[in-house]
């Protein structure tokens, strides 16, 4: 009697299988992590293409308001009006899975391109998502600040960005 061999495609399928009900698994019991891990996914895969690419990432304006706005979801960052106060930029948010997460990787000295001008990060801010203020942003750097959430994590991304030339002659 000959033994019977498992073909490549029941394997394949049983390898899938058991990888679906793992993601399932993981997505219920620890769904903040699973968020975690596919934000910082994601964030190494447009890095690794931005790099390819050899373009600046670019970042959108759009409309001034407040959350329902910021809701729209349409890839641009909103500039948030409740953020302003004396001593403060305008600050221009998105939410991460809308655009925002471009913002993730950013640190001192990166340049991008807002609306086709050429900008550098020129101060990066981390602060929790709950508890922030408008005076959380006070002494902030930059024409301007771009904001997001971190994936997974109750914390958001503040960077202050200035136009290059701007910024070179600091």
């Amino acid at each position: 009697m000959s033994r019977r061999t498992f073909p490549a495609r029941t394997l394949l399928a049983a390898t899938l299988a058991t990888l679906g009900l793992a993601v399932l698994v993981a997505t219920i019991f620890a769904p903040t992590e699973v968020e975690r891990v596919y934000g910082e996914t994601k964030i190494a895969i447009a890095a690794i293409q931005t790099g390819a690419s050899g373009a600046l990432p670019h970042v959108t304006l759009g409309v001034s308001g407040d959350e329902t706005e910021l809701d729209r979801c349409d890839g641009t960052f909103t500039e948030m009006v409740h953020y302003q106060q004396p001593g403060t930029v305008p600050t221009w948010a998105a939410h991460n899975n809308c655009g925002g997460d471009v913002i993730l990787s950013w640190e001192v000295g990166q340049q991008l391109s807002i609306d086709g001008t050429t900008y550098a990060v020129v101060d990066v801010r981390m602060l929790p998502k709950r508890v922030a203020t408008s005076e959380d942003l006070l002494g902030m750097h930059g024409e301007l600040t771009l904001q997001t959430c971190l994936y997974g994590q109750q914390m958001m991304k503040f960077v202050g960005v200035e136009k290059v030339a701007a910024a070179a002659s600091r």
